[in-house]
């Protein structure tokens, strides 16, 4: 699966800011250091989602390309592949409905489901769409009885979907026969928070917001269809990164917490040990905004701060390094996705109200 961390929240917050395109500064080359430019998109995106398909080709797709102002930004249905060998990207079919936000989750069978969509229609239904690499086509599941948008979603052992809504509840979906099956409901219903499947099959779910930032997680697990209360973390968050390392542990960091209207920066970062069900402290990466974060092939753990600066977080000794690699200031709703060779690719995303078609290479 494919790292974006932005949620359907931060995008809206982050649209809400776009106007004018304001043409890129010749010194924002020379601000781009430790990071190439590996190629370009079709199209312009912002707000995309990119997804490393088993061959090691990407997949790009949906997003928003801004027209002067975010009222009249056209929202894509167009999806691309780009080959890190050649640099470069051709066009692939086009997707039923235009995605924002999507991050778009892997099957067993090399596929890719789509089904967390901000979609920027009046529609009532939120049609879950298959990408079938092998023949560039996407294929939409038009039924969706909850009628409701999914806001997570992971693969199971099984080959099913598991999916959850924005309401609460807990869906499998059957990628085969299309069939949506109602499971349970969240014991906490909660929006922005984070759903990470763990090695025993089981989903952690942490944070989130309700009138308020909460520090509530719970586990839900699919072969006995009960959810379980666990232990709180140790800050209130929204918004924030839960990455699964390799050694079975999950690293939370970033997010925001407090009232809503007013939020402020959540700078700790923490671990869940699902031996003992424990959450502990994990240092911080710094007082910024993290824009994006992937575990690398290394198990090292990649984060861009607001400022463009990257910085690189060791699970074994717990330690944040700063790389003194930047990509440039005011970079945001670009995504990230890691390579079989270890390269990072930084795609797309807008500057200064300019939406981008770059794609960027960073080897840690």
């Amino acid at each position: 699966m494919t790292v974006r961390m932005i949620s359907a929240l931060a995008i809206v917050s982050s649209l809400m800011g776009c106007g004018s395109p304001v043409p890129t500064s010749p010194e924002a080359k020379s601000e781009r250091n430790g990071f190439e430019v590996a190629g370009h998109m079709t199209d312009k995106r912002h707000g995309h989602y990119s997804i490393l398909l088993r061959d090691g080709r990407v997949l790009i797709g949906g997003g928003a390309a801004a027209g002067g102002t975010c009222a009249y930004s056209t929202y894509h249905t167009s999806a691309e592949i780009f080959d890190p060998e050649t640099g470069s990207s051709r066009a692939t079919r086009s997707m039923s409905t235009a995605r924002m936000g999507d991050e778009g989750t892997l099957l067993l069978d090399g596929r890719v489901v789509f089904a967390s969509a901000t979609q920027h229609t009046r529609s009532k239904t939120y049609p879950v769409e298959i990408f079938n690499p092998r023949t560039g086509e996407f294929t939409p599941i038009q039924f969706n009885p909850a009628f409701e948008k999914i806001s997570r979603s992971m693969v199971l052992s099984n080959g099913k979907i598991l999916a959850f809504g924005r309401s609460g509840t807990i869906w499998t979906i059957d990628p085969e026969t299309g069939e949506f099956e109602f499971k349970n409901r969240l014991a906490v219903p909660r929006g922005a928070y984070t759903a990470t499947m763990l090695r025993d099959g089981r989903a952690l779910i942490t944070g989130g917001i309700t009138d308020r930032a909460v520090r509530d997680s719970e586990i839900y697990d699919p072969s006995s269809n009960v959810i379980t209360k666990i232990g709180s973390l140790s800050h209130e968050r929204f918004g924030h990164v839960a990455l699964l390392l390799p050694g079975g542990s999950v690293f939370i960091a970033g997010g925001r917490k407090g009232d809503p209207a007013s939020p402020t920066q959540v700078t700790a970062a923490e671990r869940y040990d699902p031996s003992n069900g424990m959450f502990s402290q994990a240092g911080s990466p710094g007082n910024e905004q993290i824009r994006a974060a992937a575990v690398l092939n290394t198990g090292d753990v990649f984060f861009i701060l607001r400022s463009g600066e990257a910085v690189l977080y060791d699970p074994e000794n717990g330690t944040f390094h700063p790389t003194g690699h930047s990509i440039g200031l005011d970079y945001r709703l670009y995504s990230v996705t890691v390579l079989r060779d270890g390269r990072v690719l930084v795609i797309g995303g807008s500057r200064n109200g300019e939406t981008l078609d770059q794609i960027l290479a960073y080897r840690p």
